[in-house]
């Protein structure tokens, strides 16, 4: 019987990795898995994001996801146009303990950007990779390895050496992403007016199969619409910066929105000691599962953030309400702090 509900465990969660993909609490600090298309829209010309996520820490750190990704801009300097294209890559890995189901994934994105208008972008991306899904069968734990009194490892488990096959398959997406910013802008404090972005963006376009015991299961394709303003003044450093998103993919949607409150000094103009900086305080609401709270900071070229889920949904008996924290860290070169805007982030 332990046999039967250790499987039964397990076939679970493989079809609930299969079912959705990973996912991240700041969203916003992960553009190019959210959209292809958002490779090199950002105010700078290298941008390296590094995310790491450990999710129900009180089921043994369940889940744990880490995701690095860069992006610069291609052909920006042409004479005579504005356009420019963007190259992206995004890496992530995502473990979970016990059975150690992992899935490693490499996707490269190239965008094309073409400027409406002084005011408008309007950027479309494709993006292909290549991933695999890993279990370690030695990690599983059968009826025949238990004593009487505990599990023993040293004992013969009666299964087949290979239970399940790993697997590895190619995986392509698509998007789009219409970005806006107003004229009214205050350069030195680096906060619009009021700027805008919104995007939709299609992946598994290709339907992969996906199994670990020989059925031909397809990955389900999964719809990401995103989107974030900005809300500020001319000569004030605060700035509102909502954001959403909703990703659908088969019987699984998530929906999250919330926004950051961003406030940024302007530093010393007598000494360099002391430079621009901004702090952010954000909260935010993962329909039917969490609530996220969230501090972002950034000092010249780099923005660490640090956000935390307060579980509330079904799980919270098992979770104690412990959804899980993340850490982001992000780097832009040149220093943001003292361009120009060409896109309001």
């Amino acid at each position: 019987m332990k046999k039967i509900l250790v499987f039964a465990g397990m076939l679970i969660l493989v079809n609930l990795s299969f079912a959705q993909d990973i996912h991240f609490s700041q969203f916003y600090e992960t553009q190019l898995y959210l959209n292809p298309s958002s490779s090199g829209v950002f105010n700078g010309d290298q941008r390296v994001i590094a995310n790491y996520r450990n999710q129900w820490p009180s089921i043994s750190g369940i889940y744990k996801t880490y995701l690095l990704s860069f992006d610069t801009k291609l052909f920006q300097k042409r004479k005579l146009s504005n356009n420019y294209m963007g190259l992206g890559l995004v890496v992530f890995n995502d473990q979970s303990d016990g059975a150690r189901l992992s899935t490693l994934q490499a996707n490269i994105s190239l965008s094309y950007h073409v400027l409406i208008n002084e005011q408008n972008y309007l950027s479309a991306g494709i993006q292909g990779g290549y991933a695999q899904r890993s279990i370690n069968n030695s990690a599983l734990q059968w009826d025949n390895q238990y004593d009487g009194d505990d599990y023993n490892q040293s004992l013969a488990s009666g299964e087949p050496s290979i239970m399940f096959s790993n697997f590895s398959y190619g995986d392509f997406g698509a998007g789009v992403l219409w970005n806006y910013f107003s004229k009214d802008k205050n350069v030195f404090s680096n906060n619009v007016g009021f700027g805008a972005n919104i995007g939709a963006s299609v992946f598994h376009i290709n339907r992969p199969e996906q199994s670990f015991y020989g059925n031909k299961d397809k990955l389900n394709p999964k719809l990401v619409i995103y989107g974030e303003t900005s809300f500020g003044t001319r000569d004030a450093n605060m700035s509102l910066l909502p954001a959403a998103t909703f990703i659908t993919q088969g019987p699984l949607t998530e929906v999250v929105f919330g926004s950051k409150i961003r406030y940024m000094t302007e530093g010393s103009r007598y000494t360099s000691f002391i430079k621009q900086s901004a702090l952010s305080l954000g909260a935010y609401c993962r329909l039917k599962d969490a609530f996220i709270f969230a501090i972002e900071y950034e000092y010249s070229y780099f923005a660490l953030g640090i956000s935390y889920d307060l579980n509330i949904s079904n799980l919270t008996e098992v979770t104690e309400g412990k959804g899980g924290m993340e850490i982001s860290l992000r780097f832009i070169n040149p220093n943001p702090m003292k361009r120009s805007i060409r896109f309001y982030r």
